[in-house]
């Protein structure tokens, strides 16, 4: 009896716990900062944007080692969490742009050299498999070529 409401207690417990780690980890990393043409971008992307954009406020500003939290630089900080929101926002169109760009020029040749690999490869093991079961090959009989030379068991 103690074992059992020992364990449920336990197990409770662990349960919140891990709950309490989850929601608070999705709630810093995972939660959508913004959603931009259907796609959501996550709120990690948006607080090392602006702790880039910060850092680089600090230097181009001269703040001391330690005034970060200065009141009197408030607003100019409060100022950087639309602009990371635009650089997101800026690099989104462009990642859009460039795949929409590339589907459009690339995409049949690089989907017919990935099928001609393919078939190469596919052609090379049935040769070799060919080989190791009979000891000669068929397709240097027939005149196909292998792409691999003329193998031939001795």
């Amino acid at each position: 009896m103690i074992v059992t409401v020992f364990s449920a207690v336990l197990f409770f417990v662990l349960g919140l716990v891990s709950w309490a780690a989850s929601s608070k980890y999705y709630s810093d990393n995972l939660k959508s900062a913004m959603t931009f043409d259907g796609r959501a971008v996550a709120m990690r992307d948006w607080t090392k944007e602006k702790a880039y954009e910060l850092s680089r406020f600090y230097v181009e500003y001269g703040v001391p080692a330690g005034y970060e939290n200065d009141p009197q630089i408030a607003q100019q900080k409060a100022s950087f969490d639309r602009g990371a929101l635009n650089t997101l926002e800026e690099s989104a169109q462009m990642a859009r742009r460039l795949a929409h760009e590339a589907r459009g020029r690339n995409h049949d040749r690089v989907a017919a050299r990935f099928e001609e690999r393919a078939e190469d490869a596919y052609r090379r093991a049935r040769l070799v498999r060919e080989v190791l079961l009979t000891g000669t090959s068929t397709a240097s009989s027939e005149g196909g070529d292998s792409g691999v030379g003329a193998i031939t068991a001795s």
